[in-house]
C-alpha cells in the first residue's frame, strides 16, 4: 500500500505562493498589536507624600457584584519630593488620550486616593464625587500626556505606547490644607 502525501512544495509554485501570500494576508490583518501605557505619579509638591490607593474587592456576576463586606485592599507608595512612581499596563489593541484615562482611573486609583503629606495635611480623594481638582480631574493641569506613534508598515502610526503623568503640586498640598 502506498502513502500520499501532500505538502505545499508538490503543489504547483503558482498555487503555493497565492496559499502563502494569503496566510500571510490573513495573519497580518488578524492580530492585534500590543500597546504599552505607562501611568506615573510625581511629586512636585514640596514635601514627602505617601499615596495609598483602595480597591474593594467585589462578589462575583451571580451576586450582581456586591461589595464584599471587610475586604478592601490597599497599594501604598512613598514619593519622596523630586521622585516618581510608574505602574506599566500592557494589552492588546492600541492607546490614546481615553484609553489610558480610564485605566488610570479604574485600574490605577480605583475607588478612591489619599494623599498623606509629611506634616500631617492629608486628603481623600473618591471616584466619581472629587473631580473639580486631584487625581481624578484628568483635564487638569496636574495631567500631561505622551505618545509614540508606530512607524512600520503594519498597524503605520497607530499608538502603541503612551504616558499619562499625574504631578503633585505645591497647589494640591496647599488645597488639601485649606480642606
Amino acid at each position: 500500500m502506498k502513502r500520499f502525501r501532500l505538502s505545499i512544495c508538490s503543489l504547483p509554485t503558482s498555487i503555493a505562493r497565492i496559499i502563502l501570500i494569503l496566510a500571510g494576508l490573513a495573519m497580518m490583518t488578524s492580530c492585534d498589536p500590543a500597546c504599552t501605557e505607562e501611568l506615573v505619579v510625581k511629586n512636585q509638591s514640596g514635601h514627602e507624600v505617601v499615596v495609598t490607593r483602595y480597591h474593594t474587592v467585589y462578589a462575583g456576576l451571580w451576586n450582581n457584584r456586591q461589595p464584599i463586606e471587610d475586604s478592601v485592599r490597599t497599594d501604598v507608595a512613598t514619593i519622596r519630593n523630586g521622585d516618581e512612581t510608574k505602574s506599566i499596563e500592557g494589552h492588546l489593541g492600541v492607546t490614546d488620550r481615553k484609553s489610558i484615562e480610564l485605566t488610570m482611573e479604574y485600574l490605577y486609583w480605583q475607588d478612591s486616593v489619599r494623599f498623606e503629606f509629611d506634616d500631617g495635611t492629608t486628603r481623600t480623594f473618591r471616584l466619581g464625587r472629587d473631580t473639580a481638582w486631584g487625581p481624578y480631574a484628568f483635564g487638569s493641569d496636574n495631567y500631561s500626556y505622551e505618545e509614540k506613534r508606530n512607524p512600520g508598515l503594519t498597524f503605520h502610526n497607530a499608538v502603541l505606547w503612551s504616558r499619562l503623568t499625574y504631578t503633585i503640586t505645591e497647589e494640591d498640598h496647599n488645597r488639601c490644607k485649606e480642606e
